[in-house]
C-alpha cells in the first residue's frame, strides 16, 4: 500500500530563530491556497495526503523535520478561510525525524560548484532546444 506524503516548508515554523528552542505550537502553515472560498470546505476535502511532513528551513538553530499522520490532525487545528486553509498545532503532536542538533550543514564553496538555479536554467534551455526548427 502506498502512502501519500505532502511536505510543507517554512522558516522557523518549529524552532525559534535565535535560541533554537522548540515552539509550543507550530507557526501557521498554509495547507491550501484557494482561488475561491475555502471557508466551507471540510477536513476530508482539504487533507489529500496520508502524512504531512513539516520541514523548518530557518537556520542552523532551527533546521528540523517532523511528521504527522492525517488521522492525527484535529479539526480545531485547521483554520478555513476565504483564501485557503492553514494548520497550527502543538509541536508535541508531531513525530520528529530530525531536530537541529542532529543536522550538520557543511559549508559549500559555491565557487567550485554550480548553484541549482544554473542547472535548472541549463536543463530548460536544453529541453526547449528540441523544439527549435
Amino acid at each position: 500500500m502506498k502512502s501519500r506524503i505532502e511536505m510543507k516548508t517554512q522558516k522557523h515554523c518549529l524552532f525559534t530563530k535565535k535560541r533554537g528552542t522548540l515552539k509550543e505550537n507550530t507557526a501557521p502553515i498554509k495547507l491550501m491556497n484557494s482561488l475561491g472560498d475555502a471557508s466551507e470546505r471540510t477536513k476530508e476535502e482539504t487533507l489529500r495526503f496520508d502524512y504531512l511532513l513539516i520541514v523548518d528551513t530557518g537556520n542552523e538553530k532551527s533546521y528540523a523535520a517532523a511528521i504527522i499522520a492525517k488521522k492525527d490532525i484535529r479539526p480545531e487545528w485547521l483554520d478555513f478561510k476565504k483564501d485557503g486553509v492553514t494548520l497550527q498545532m502543538p509541536t508535541a503532536a508531531l513525530e520528529f525525524i530530525r531536530v537541529p542538533s542532529e543536522i550538520n550543514i557543511k559549508d559549500i564553496d559555491t565557487s567550485t560548484c554550480n548553484p541549482y538555479k544554473d542547472f535548472k536554467n541549463e536543463a530548460q534551455r536544453d529541453f526547449l532546444a528540441q523544439f527549435q526548427l
